[in-house]
This record gives structure tokens, sequence and C-alpha cells, in this order.
């Protein structure tokens, strides 16, 4: 099985590229966000993490950025409904810390801004994924912190973004508001980067409206 590879860009056709690696052209399929993302030029020396899908008539090899992002494709393909195209796409719309972070607040509208996933499955992912993030999110803030993750933020950086997140549920409970409609707005406003004043002046723009 091919976990890595590194080689020459021979040819680039839509979303599949072929990378010479010690004489021998790979085919793989990646993610047109990520080709756009490398715009590689041919000759470019070209370095992905590999899944390799193999199946009774084909064997194919589907190219990531990182190693988390394979991690969170493979973890995808266990939603039923779920194919090999459509978690190329949701992992190369959707940044792995965006996946883990919509799952872990129970948000399915990002997977909505992904072509071909309805809100059906949306949902789906979301339900099915809740158990296994939060196994992926600890396994790889511990990568981080001995420096051999994929995930952009540290510890700290988590740490806070949960306190952030804890506080903000607790001030509009707080308010009156009820624990749906908190978890249900929080979800939809939450973002890694965003402060506590951002987050609570965003929720209750909406809650008002309600």
């Amino acid at each position: 099985m091919i976990g890595w590879l590194k080689g020459e860009l021979l040819h680039i056709e839509d979303d599949e590229i072929i990378v010479n690696s010690q004489g021998v052209g790979y085919l793989v399929l990646v993610g047109t966000n990520l080709l756009a993302k490398k715009n590689p030029r041919i000759g470019d020396e070209m370095a992905l993490v590999i899944y390799t899908s193999v199946k009774e008539d084909e064997i194919r090899l589907i190219g990531f950025e990182s190693f988390l992002a394979r991690k969170v494709f493979t973890i995808l393909l266990t939603v039923n409904g779920v194919g090999p195209k459509a978690a190329v796409k949701i992992t190369d719309a959707l940044t792995p810390e965006d996946i883990v972070f919509a799952v872990n607040n129970g948000n399915h509208a990002p997977f909505l801004q992904v072509s071909g996933i309805g809100k059906k499955t949306a949902q789906k992912i979301v339900i099915d994924l809740q158990s296994k993030v939060d196994k992926l999110h600890l396994q790889y803030s511990m990568n981080t912190a001995s420096g051999s993750g994929d995930f952009n933020t540290n510890n700290a950086a988590d740490s806070t973004s949960n306190l952030i997140l804890k506080d903000a549920k607790s001030a509009l409970k707080n308010l009156g508001f009820y624990e749906a409609e908190i978890k249900s707005v929080i979800g939809k406003h939450a973002k890694p980067d965003i402060s506590f004043d951002e987050l609570i002046r965003k929720c209750l723009s909406e809650l008002k409206k309600v």
C-alpha cells in the first residue's frame, strides 16, 4: 500500500495528476482546491500523503496535503452514503480543523458548502462522526504538543477555544435562552479564532430575531 509519494509532476488533467517517482508514473486523484493552492507546474517536485483505494476492478491513489486530512477522509468513509468522491470533495473544501470543529458543535452548515452534499447527508455526517472526531482531536492535539501533528493550532489555542464556547453557552443560558437554541446558534457562529465578545454579539443578534 502506498502511503506517501514524492516525485516530479509529469501531467495535470482536471483533478488528476501523474507523478514520476523513480521512473514510475503514478496517477493520483487530488482535490481542485489543493491543486489551486499548490499551483504546481510540470516539472515541479510534489510530495503528497496518499490513500490507496482498492476495489475489485481498480486501485486508485488519492492525494492529500497532510496525514490529518487523510485520516479525516477515512473517517468520512464510515458515514453511510459518503463515498470516496464525496469524501475528497469535503476534505478539499474544508480543512480538517473546520470539519472537527463543525462536528463537535453539531453544526452541519459548513458541509452544505460542498458540491453534491445535501442537508440530510450533512446532518448524517455530523451525527455519525460525533464520537469519532473527539478521539481524532485528542490524538492530533497530543501529536502537536510533541511537534509531529498536523493541526495549525496548539493545545493552548484549543483549550482557549473550548473555554470561550463553554463561557458563551453559560452566558446565554443565564440570559434565559434554552439549551437547544443556544447549541444551534453557537454552532452556526463558532470558529476556532473567534473571541468571546464577538461570539456573544453574533449569537444575541440572531436569538433576538427568533
